[in-house]
């Protein structure tokens, strides 16, 4: 039987598989929303629509930062 070659994209999902159990619907919600911000940074800047892509910049380093100082809260429990 041949092996089915996997897209980059397969491949990425297959790695995070093993994540996918450890991240709360709070954690997912919030790696979404940072995905998409930082999707909608990099098309505002192949715009050139710099204050759009400030906006989404903004947003995904503050839910980054959220997600630090959540994380080392929880840790330090």
């Amino acid at each position: 039987m041949a092996k089915k070659k996997l897209s980059s994209a397969q491949k990425k999902i297959a790695a995070a598989a093993p994540l996918k159990d450890k991240i709360t619907g709070a954690d997912f919600k919030a790696l979404k929303k940072e995905n998409t911000d930082i999707v909608e940074f990099l098309k505002a800047i192949s715009q050139k629509n710099y204050a759009q892509a400030d906006k989404y910049l903004q947003g995904a380093v503050e839910s980054k930062l959220k997600a630090s100082i959540d994380r080392a809260i929880k840790n330090s429990k």
